[in-house]
């Protein structure tokens, strides 16, 4: 009896299935368990809040030495302070503490009910504020500048940051240029 010839489909599913083992096998090593996994990629968001919960540490600083040297001014750089403040609890959301000069708001629950003027006393490793010039007009000319730098120092952290920290760092960027604005206004 003569083999039977064979048909082009069993030659074609036995090819593939051949191949298919063969293929299994050749990769069968490659497990990816030969050497130490590849490092995680470092955090996009990381640098730019360091970097802004650095800013944020030293602008509350500077407002809180010139509310100290120029109480006649305290009316008009508390508003400024407490939205730093708010910016640095912003920042430290979702993240390890870093020691600041935050002190309750009028707003927080944590506020006494007739807030006062004296500037809070600095957390242990806060950043010391450089002195101040003597004049408030002068006091008002330095809080200006350092609110423009800390906005311009926001656009820096934009390019890395995931959207999230980049619509952060966005906002408190405006708010830092506004401040500065009205800072500069003699009026207010």
């Amino acid at each position: 009896m003569t083999p039977a010839p064979l048909r082009r489909r069993t030659v074609l599913v036995g090819g593939g299935t051949l191949v298919a083992l063969g293929g299994a096998g050749a990769l069968g090593g490659c497990t990816g368990e030969d050497g130490p996994a590849p490092p995680a990629p470092p955090d996009p968001d990381a640098e730019p809040l360091l970097r802004a919960r650095a800013a944020e540490d030293r602008l509350l600083a500077l407002y809180d030495a010139a509310i100290a040297q120029q109480p006649a001014l305290a009316d008009r750089l508390e508003p400024f302070r407490a939205e730093h403040a708010g910016h640095l609890e912003a920042l430290s959301a979702g993240s390890s503490p870093t020691p600041s000069l935050t002190a309750p708001t009028a707003t927080s629950p944590a506020a006494p009910a007739a807030a006062s003027s004296a500037a809070p006393t600095p957390a242990p490793g806060a950043p010391t504020a450089p002195a101040l010039p003597a004049t408030p007009a002068a006091v008002l000319r330095l809080l200006a500048q350092e609110e423009s730098a800390a906005a311009d120092a926001r656009v820096d952290g934009l390019v890395t940051a995931s959207a999230p920290v980049r619509r952060l760092l966005a906002s408190i960027g405006a708010s830092e240029a506004a401040h500065a604005a009205l800072l500069r206004r003699r009026d207010a």
